[in-house]
């Protein structure tokens, strides 16, 4: 996804008040606020932590990546675990020990 919060706000509200008469003081007043609460809205979602805006099923997946890659990095020979170890200590590192041990 290549578009910015302003990006996506924008359009978000572009169609939200497409076919609205833009030149009423009232709905243009309107239209910027949705656009403010938009973008307020995207910087604190963007602002959470990795791991809390993932939907269960992303969520769940991940998880079956980390345990994998620690069942193989246990039970595999050296050269192999090393690979696995590091799999699993990257998820570790980018969302977080916590949503592995729920």
């Amino acid at each position: 996804m290549s578009k910015t919060i302003e990006d996506a706000a924008r359009q978000f509200t572009d169609e939200l008040f497409a076919g609205d008469d833009l030149t009423d003081f009232d709905t243009q007043t309107e239209k910027n606020d949705a656009y403010v609460t938009c973008m307020a809205f995207g910087i604190y979602l963007m602002e959470q932590p990795l791991a809390q805006r993932l939907t269960t099923e992303e969520k769940e997946r991940i998880r079956f990546v980390y345990k994998a890659a620690k069942y193989f990095a246990e039970h595999t020979n050296q050269m192999a675990a090393e690979v696995f170890m590091g799999q699993y200590k990257l998820c570790e590192s980018i969302f977080g020990k916590e949503l592995f041990e729920q």
